[in-house]
């Protein structure tokens, strides 16, 4: 399954510290995902069908992307100073 890394930076007074949250999408996804993930994408609903019967491509990877970003749950955290 594919993973998309979020970094979160944090600034405090002195110090920078990095959180860096991998997100895994879940087994199901909501009803009008598609719709939605077309939307924020500016592409239309039947251009990710294609791209995900597909399973490669800019457009796979990018439509992907987005739905682990909107529909992701976190796998593990971690933090760095």
């Amino acid at each position: 399954m594919h993973t998309v890394t979020k970094v979160v930076i944090f600034f405090k007074t002195n110090t920078m510290a990095t959180e860096i949250i991998k997100l895994e999408l879940p087994p199901t996804l909501p009803h009008g995902w598609i719709k939605e993930v077309a939307k924020t994408l500016k592409i239309h609903r039947n251009t990710v069908t294609n791209a995900l019967s597909a399973g490669k491509g800019d457009n796979y990877e990018r439509i992907m992307k987005c739905a682990k970003e909107k529909y992701g749950k976190p796998i593990n955290t971690t933090q760095t100073v």
